[in-house]
């Protein structure tokens, strides 16, 4: 899925899943200038106390 999906399945802005995609929070992929996350990709524990 893209940040577009992750934004709306998760609750968080997109420019916050590409912040956790750079920190290597999720499990994602950079192809060209888009990230892609794993559709089974979950925030790290920690994250969920946001």
């Amino acid at each position: 899925m893209d940040t577009a999906e992750a934004s709306e399945l998760w609750g968080l802005s997109q420019p916050h899943i590409k912040l956790l995609c750079t920190k290597g929070e999720v499990i994602c992929r950079k192809i060209g200038r888009v990230w892609f996350l794993k559709k089974t990709s979950q925030i790290r524990e920690s994250m969920n106390h946001i």
